[in-house]
């Protein structure tokens, strides 16, 4: 449930909370905020019995500046001690002493990759990534190529899973250009270094998840597709 200038709004596509939290922050003014018995009242008439996620959240654990996350697969958990490590495993948080050394690794970027295994038309792909994240992959500049290229070095999918993967890459059917969404590719990683020229039907790009260089391919193909997700933040 999002707040609104005239109160509140139930938004029907399922989402985790992080989710909620972004897309209110973007599309509207926030998740829901109740502060009062009349406030409440109003929020269960408009939710008509559903359950709703709310602007309400408490856990002991936060990213210092104040990124959302729900990710909590400990492989061990200490009372009482404020500092967390990754082994980048599955699960990978460990509880630690804050004194203690430990190796570090910084975070850069404004987003963040999923990975959706279920195989989809390219229409279909892009249709899940605006509902449930925020788009279809975009890949900008060789720093955007790098970032993806080293998050698809270091993820699992399943075995048999194809070697291609739905990006945000698509042709203009009318001028032959290629374009994500709503701009002009300007830097691109296309496999042999060849823009593919105007086509029939493969009018879609993929990246290819063993060498990450693109190719176009028919847009009706079922692929599993990369995701990108605005990261949202607790406090604005």
């Amino acid at each position: 449930m999002c707040n609104t200038n005239d109160g509140y709004e139930v938004i029907e596509s399922k989402k985790n909370w992080c989710q909620a939290l972004q897309f209110c922050n973007k599309n509207r003014r926030g998740l829901a905020r109740i502060n009062s018995s009349e406030e409440n009242e109003r929020a269960k008439n408009i939710s008509k019995g559903r359950t709703v996620w709310i602007g309400l959240m408490h856990d002991q654990w936060e990213w210092p500046n104040q990124k959302c996350s729900l990710y909590r697969e400990w492989v061990k958990y200490s009372q009482g001690v404020h500092c967390v490590f990754s082994g980048f495993k599955e699960p990978s948080l460990q509880t630690e002493n804050c004194e203690n050394d430990k190796c570090a690794i910084c975070s850069k970027g404004k987003v963040r990759i999923k990975a959706i295994q279920n195989e989809s038309s390219w229409d279909d792909a892009l249709t899940y990534c605006e509902n449930m994240h925020s788009r279809l992959l975009w890949i900008e500049d060789e720093s955007d190529q790098i970032a993806v290229s080293t998050w698809l070095n270091n993820s699992k999918l399943y075995d048999d899973a194809p070697r291609s993967l739905w990006i945000g890459l698509r042709q203009s059917a009318l001028f032959g250009f290629w374009i994500w969404s709503d701009r002009m590719v300007n830097w691109s990683n296309w496999k042999d270094g060849e823009i593919p020229g105007k086509s029939l039907s493969n009018h879609c790009g993929v990246i290819d998840r063993e060498d990450f260089t693109w190719r176009n391919e028919d847009c009706d193909r079922k692929l599993p597709f990369l995701c990108e997700e605005d990261i949202a933040y607790l406090k604005n």
